[in-house]
């Protein structure tokens, strides 16, 4: 095997990896144990919300190229940077729950669990 192929291959299988790890996957499954039985609601949202996702290229190619014909590079990075903090990690405040909820004993369902504060 050339070190071009190994090289092309462990790069794929470890974005590959890293993708899933912790991504929709993760997501879906977290939305599912918190919401419970509401959780019919809580994935139709963050279903929509990662197809609107896709449009992000269509949003932000044009502001990027804006910002690189107004700045230099690094300036451009730094903007777009500040622009991910400010609206990700207000989302990430109000949207993430602790603690994790235990798992739902026999006989009951997720969502009865979070119903009885157990």
């Amino acid at each position: 095997m050339s070190a071009v192929l190994y090289f092309t291959a462990f790069t794929a299988f470890t974005a590959f990896t890293a993708f899933t790890a912790f991504t929709a996957f993760t997501a879906f499954t977290a939305l599912t144990r918190w919401y419970g039985d509401r959780r019919v609601h809580a994935l139709t949202v963050l279903t929509v919300l990662t197809v609107a996702a896709g449009l992000a290229s269509t949003i932000f190619a044009p502001i990027t190229a804006g910002l690189a014909s107004q700045l230099d590079w690094r300036s451009t990075y730094l903007v777009l940077a500040v622009l991910l903090a400010v609206v990700t990690v207000p989302a990430h405040l109000l949207g993430l729950r602790l603690p994790w909820p235990p798992p739902p004993g026999p006989g009951r369902s997720s969502g009865a669990c979070a119903a009885a504060g157990c």
